[in-house]
This record gives structure tokens, sequence and C-alpha cells, in this order.
């Protein structure tokens, strides 16, 4: 068996060309030696593979596909969730959105309560005379106003 007789080192190489490439047949190792050593590589590698059971074949791809998956998947969810226009961003936006609608909501209801009360001030005289006796102390020619201090 070749793949026993390789250096350790070598066998290491082998073995994480195997995790890492979809197809082992296509590993090109980037080594300063000749091309016959590349080819004796492949040949361990595909020879390596042909010793494992297809259980431990298909664990292998199950493992590189979820690799694969999780190298495609986390800058994806990080741009989703993340970027200006991302989920977080508009949920943001959302609760802004709902404390503005309240803010308008407030200010249409003041509104309308001092449009209520100027129509009252239109209509009543009576009305306008009490507010200008208590909060600006206006009195009628000949009244005479006599002021209570409480203890």
């Amino acid at each position: 068996m070749i793949l026993q007789q390789a250096p350790a080192h070598r066998m290491e190489a082998c073995l994480l060309f195997c995790i890492l490439c979809p197809q082992p047949t296509a590993v090109i190792l980037a080594e300063r030696n000749s091309a016959a050593r590349t080819t004796r590589y492949k040949a361990d590698i595909l020879q390596y593979m042909n010793q494992l059971s297809p259980y431990k074949q298909r664990k292998r791809l199950t493992r590189r596909r979820l690799v694969l998956s999780i190298i495609v998947l986390v800058p994806v969810l990080g741009f989703v969730l993340f970027s200006r226009r991302g989920i977080i961003a508009r949920a943001g936006l959302e609760i802004e959105k709902k404390e503005v609608l309240d803010e308008i909501r407030q200010a249409h209801a003041q509104q309308d309560s001092l449009r209520a009360t100027i129509q009252q001030l239109q209509a009543d005289t009576l009305l306008i005379e009490r507010l200008a006796r208590e909060k600006y102390g206006m009195i009628k020619p000949g009244e005479t106003v006599y002021s209570v201090k409480q203890e």
C-alpha cells in the first residue's frame, strides 16, 4: 500500500486535500518537486478514497457540504442581518415609525381639543368673562375686588 509507506507529512497533506477538495482527482499540489510526485499524491488520494467504506465517503461528502454551506451562509446571513437594509435596521426603523405615529396621534388629539375650546370661547361670552376674571384679575366698571388670604 502506497499510503502506508508515505511519510507522515505527505499523508497529512493528502488527507487535508481530500477533505477540502470536492473531487480528489482535481487536487493540484503546489510543490517545488516534479510532476511525478504530484501524480503519486493523486494516486495516494484515490487509493485512500477507494479504501473508505461508502458510509465514510458519504460522511466525508456530508462534512464537505456542511463546511461549504457554512462558508456561504455566514456572509449571507451577516449581510441580511447587519447591513443598512438588514432585518435589524428594519426593526429599528419600525420601532421609530410607531413612535412617530404615536406622536402624530397625540398632536391630532391636542389639535381637536384646542378646536373645541375655540368653539366654546366663540359661543359662550360668560366663559370668556370667567377666564378673564380668574386668570387676569379683570373687573367690570364699578366692581370692587376683595382678596381673602388663606392660612
